[in-house]
């Protein structure tokens, strides 16, 4: 399962974004489908990216080196619709080739000057003991999304307070049916994941738990 968490210039690209049928070059495509692999330092890379890397090697801090060889500028698009489709698709498909926790960060740089407006999307793996990487993401004035296959209850909470919803969802589904926990959360993760713009608006806070675990049970 992967979950997410865009920041709020981030949220503002999703709510503007259209839900089209672009394609994804097919660089990323090869790319993704290429894999992962394991290096003699225990970094978890990318096969495609290691292979054409030229940088420094691993050091002490293997996640900056995976960020680094991992890392992958989106190939340029005037419409940032396209951007934001291509580069958080490439995320999600090569964290759906990982055999172990992954985390991907999707961040943009606005245009400025002559320099079009970029996406870059890169991975990194847990290694106890070491800085987390980009972990002040939610703060930055660019727009970031953070996906992870972490295990996480629920995957698309922006706050505590949808977090909350969704546990009190959970809840409301779990006294009301025959589902177990598990499948209950299943369920709202799975309402959520259909409906992630009423998440980005806000339009999520406007109604009580009650009425979306309804909503959740209609739709499954």
């Amino acid at each position: 399962m992967i979950s997410e968490m865009p920041n709020t210039p981030m949220v503002r690209y999703l709510l503007a974004a259209e839900q089209t049928d672009v394609e994804l070059p097919r660089s990323l495509a090869r790319a993704a489908a290429d894999g992962w692999g394991v290096h003699e330092s225990g970094a978890y890379l990318l096969k495609s990216r290691y292979a054409g890397y030229h940088g420094s090697g691993p050091s002490s801090d293997l996640i900056g080196y995976e960020a680094r060889v991992n890392a992958w500028g989106i190939p340029h698009h005037d419409d940032v619709n396209v951007l934001v489709i291509w580069s958080t698709r490439y995320a999600r498909e090569c964290l759906r080739q990982a055999d172990r926790p992954v985390n991907a960060l999707v961040s943009f740089s606005e245009p400025h000057d002559d320099v079009p407006r970029t996406a870059r999307v890169t991975f990194w793996s847990e290694h106890p003991g070491q800085l987390p990487y980009a972990d002040d993401f939610e703060q930055w004035d660019s727009a970031a999304m953070l996906l992870t296959t972490q295990p996480r209850t629920f995957l698309y909470p922006l706050d505590d307070e949808q977090r909350q919803l969704m546990e009190e969802m959970t809840g409301v589904i779990v006294a009301t049916t025959d589902l177990r926990p598990a499948e209950a959360v299943a369920s709202v993760n799975s309402f959520w994941g259909d409906h992630r713009r009423l998440l980005y608006s806000g339009a999520a806070g406007r109604e009580d738990a009650t009425h979306w675990a309804a909503m959740a049970l209609r739709t499954s």
